[in-house]
């Protein structure tokens, strides 16, 4: 766990822009978070 505390934070939100920007956001499945669904979305 020690080890995990050194790795730089991540930032979703940028993440995507930047991916976007290189790739295009047209051929996106959806614009789900997987880290917001709520209870029984992988039901």
């Amino acid at each position: 766990m020690a080890r995990h505390r050194r790795l730089p934070r991540v930032d979703g939100e940028q993440m995507r822009r930047e991916a976007d920007a290189l790739f295009g956001a047209e051929d996106r499945v959806g614009d789900d978070d997987p880290w917001e669904l709520g209870p029984g979305a992988w039901t």
